[in-house]
C-alpha cells in the first residue's frame, strides 16, 4: 500500500477516534469541546472542499464553515470543517415570529449580495456549471446523480438542458437553431449575470441563533451559475422547504434581468434546474 494512502488512513482513524456520531448519519462531531465536525460524502469526488477554500479566501467574511482538511479514500470523501453555532431553520421555523423569519430572510439576502460581488477569473469569464475546482457541478437533469459541465456560456448550458425541445427532424441541432426557435426566452436567460450560487439554500442548510442567521452550510453544489438559478433554489417547492419561508421569497424582487431570466427558464425547461 502506498505511503500516502497509509498516511490518509491513519489520519482518518485519528479523526474517527476524536469524534462521535451525530443525529445526522453523515456528520460526526469532535469530542472535548473541539468546535469541528467531519462530514462524509459517499462519493469519491465532491466540490465542497474547493468551494469552502475559495469562499474562505474571498475576504467576504461569510458565515460559513472554514475548511480544515479533506480526505478522499475508499470511494468516500471526508471533509473536516469548523462547526457553526445555531440550529437548523427547518427545526426552528415554527417557533419563530413573523418578524424573526423576515429578519433571517433579510440576512440571507445580504449574504447573497456579498456573494454576487465575486468575479470570475478572466480565463473563466462567462462559464457556467463551473465549480471552484474547475470541474462541473451536479447535473439537475439527473437529479444531481452525475456531474456535468463546465459550459462555455449560459447559451451552451441551456442548449444542452433543452434537449427535450429539439426538433427530431433536425439532425444538425445547433445553438443558432435553438435561439431561432425560442428567441425571446433564450435571450432572457442569457442576458442574466453569472454569479456564485448556493443551489441548495433550503432551511436544512440555514442555521439560526436567537432569531437571526448564524450560518449557511452545505456548499457542495455551489458554483458559477446564472443568477436566476439562485431564485429557483429559493422559490422552488422542494423537499424540506416550508411554505412559510418560501412564501417570503416569492415576494422578494430580484433585479429585472434576473426576474426575466427566471420566468423564461421556467418555460424553457421541462424540469427546472436547482
Amino acid at each position: 500500500m502506498p505511503i500516502l494512502s497509509c498516511l490518509r488512513r491513519v489520519k482518518l482513524a485519528i479523526y474517527f477516534i476524536l469524534t462521535t456520531p451525530s443525529h445526522h448519519q453523515s456528520i460526526r462531531t469532535f469530542r472535548f469541546g473541539i468546535p469541528l465536525l467531519i462530514k462524509t460524502e459517499y462519493r469519491q469526488f465532491t466540490t465542497e472542499a474547493d468551494a469552502l477554500r475559495f469562499l474562505n479566501a474571498s475576504g467576504l467574511d461569510l458565515p460559513i464553515p472554514r475548511l480544515v482538511d479533506s480526505i478522499a479514500i475508499d470511494g468516500n470523501t471526508y471533509t473536516v470543517m469548523t462547526r457553526l453555532p445555531g440550529r437548523l431553520l427547518r427545526d426552528e421555523v415554527d417557533q419563530l415570529s413573523d418578524p424573526e423569519v423576515q429578519a433571517i430572510v433579510d440576512d440571507i439576502q445580504a449574504i447573497l449580495h456579498r456573494l454576487w460581488t465575486l468575479e470570475q477569473c478572466p480565463e473563466d469569464a462567462g462559464k457556467v456549471m463551473l465549480s471552484a475546482s474547475g470541474h462541473g457541478l451536479p447535473n439537475p437533469m439527473t437529479f444531481f446523480e452525475s456531474y456535468w459541465g463546465p459550459c462555455p456560456s449560459i447559451l451552451d448550458c441551456y442548449f444542452d438542458l433543452g434537449r427535450h425541445l429539439r426538433d427530431p427532424d433536425i439532425d444538425d441541432w445547433t445553438p443558432d437553431i435553438y435561439v431561432a426557435g425560442q428567441p425571446d426566452l433564450v435571450n432572457a436567460v442569457t442576458a442574466d449575470r453569472v454569479v456564485w450560487v448556493h443551489s441548495d439554500l433550503r432551511p436544512q442548510n440555514i442555521l439560526v441563533h436567537h432569531g437571526r442567521l448564524s450560518g449557511i452550510i452545505d456548499w457542495e453544489n455551489s458554483g458559477w451559475l446564472p443568477l436566476h438559478w439562485q431564485v429557483h433554489a429559493l422559490r422552488g417547492a422542494r423537499v424540506g422547504y416550508t411554505n412559510r419561508v418560501r412564501s417570503i421569497w416569492l415576494n422578494v424582487v430580484f433585479p429585472p434581468e434576473t426576474e426575466a431570466g427566471f420566468k423564461a427558464s421556467m418555460k424553457l425547461l421541462r424540469y427546472l434546474p436547482v
